[in-house]
């Protein structure tokens, strides 16, 4: 279940250190299959996210050696460092997630929807105006002003963790 819910910011750790999303998913899919198969050797006393991500880094290293004859890539020492200060980022991608979701409960039902059918069900804005019988223009608008509603409300999260020195 944590292998799960970490994609998102796996995907997200690796892309940095690799400079771009392109080759990133693959080496996702990399660091899932080492962590499957390495599974027998994490102590769940330890945080998750930090084994993941060492693994995530060692697989990030074992694909620029097989790169390095056919494309430019950041030197070893540029990724250690990206590695590194993404260790110690303020706030964690877990927190956002976290706070992300305490804050698309405080939405009301209909904008809660809206976000479900374009986010989560993939569905266009002109799907979901056919739908719902609004325009895609005002659809577009409320997407706007529901991002910035969440937005907001995050980093509120964001100023109260700060404010009490966590992460």
């Amino acid at each position: 279940m944590e292998l799960a819910n970490a994609q998102l910011t796996l995907l997200t750790y690796i892309a940095k250190l690799l400079g771009g999303v392109s080759d990133a998913r693959d080496v996702l899919q990399e660091t899932n299959l080492a962590l499957c198969k390495a599974r027998e050797r994490y102590d769940p006393a330890r945080p998750f996210m930090a084994w993941a991500r060492t693994v995530a880094y060692y697989e990030v290293m074992t694909w620029r050696k097989r790169q390095s004859r056919s494309r430019v890539i950041f030197s070893d020492e540029t990724v250690e460092r990206l590695a590194a200060s993404m260790a110690h980022e303020e706030m964690r991608v877990d927190d956002r997630l976290t706070w992300l979701e305490a804050c698309k409960k405080l939405l009301p039902a209909g904008m809660a929807t809206l976000l479900d059918l374009y986010y989560g069900e993939n569905e266009s804005l002109a799907e979901i105006a056919s739908r719902t019988g609004r325009s895609a223009h005002s659809l577009a608008n409320s997407l706007y002003y529901v991002r910035k509603v969440l937005k907001d409300c995050v980093e509120g999260h964001m100023a109260q963790a700060r404010k009490a020195g966590h992460s």
